[in-house]
């Protein structure tokens, strides 16, 4: 009954986006004012009060919400005008009365999606990873917050491209470019699936599948296996 009480609440408020909080009883979701609100099903809290459109039209809105396992909640804001637009990546605290963390922005580059590490890094520790739509491809971006202070690397690019989080947080799997893809010197390169350590900020394993798959790490298992183009 639950359930289908928060499938009716996202459905009658038109909502773009509905995600829950872990542990917290409360759900985001983007308004038809283009803004960002939390609602435990009782009370609603407006979160933002800046946006000016509905998502998609010309104005500022916001996209891509992710709750993190602490309860930070990422979010994009978009400023479109005509076919441009401009896009920001942001992290609300959790008790939700501090400004929001600025983890990227581009002027050009949209955000696509966006997922928190299933467990943080530490005391004062967050670690989110997003997909951007860059000039020369989809790239994966890791934003690090330590005590407030944001940093923002780049660990792959392609097209297109996947990835998911080990259980603990302490690696990534990702498969960009299926059977190939450009690459920046404008050639065409084999498509990779790899295994990515974020201690070491180094890669494992890398195979080249025969085919597309998604990378799903499954709870209690270290190792996965994928169809590659020696049938292996």
């Amino acid at each position: 009954m639950m359930r289908l009480g928060l499938w009716l609440v996202c459905f009658t408020l038109l909502l773009a986006a509905c995600t829950p909080a872990a542990d917290s009883g409360q759900l985001a979701y983007i308004g038809q004012d283009g803004n960002v609100y939390l609602t435990d099903l009782q009370t609603t809290t407006q979160l933002t009060d800046d946006a000016t459109a509905a998502a998609e039209l010309n104005g500022r809105s916001y996209h891509r919400l992710a709750w993190s396992v602490d309860g930070w909640l990422a979010a994009a804001a978009v400023q479109r005008a005509g076919d441009g637009a401009q896009s920001e990546l942001l992290a609300f605290p959790p008790d939700q009365t501090d400004e929001p963390l600025s983890l990227g922005s581009s002027d050009s580059n949209f955000v696509i999606y966006n997922y928190w590490s299933p467990r943080a890094c530490g005391f004062g520790c967050q670690r989110l990873a997003y997909l951007s739509e860059e000039p020369a491809g989809v790239a994966l971006r890791l934003v690090d917050i330590d005590e407030g202070v944001v940093s923002n690397d780049r660990l792959g690019q392609g097209w297109p491209f996947y990835f998911g989080w080990s259980p603990e947080g302490e690696g990534m799997l990702w498969h960009r470019g299926g059977p190939a893809w450009v690459g920046e010197n404008g050639r065409f390169q084999a498509g990779d699936f790899v295994q990515y350590d974020l201690f070491a900020r180094e890669t494992i394993k890398t195979w080249q599948p025969g085919e597309f798959v998604a990378p799903v790490w499954l709870d209690g298992f270290r190792w996965v296996g994928v169809k590659a183009q020696n049938g292996q």
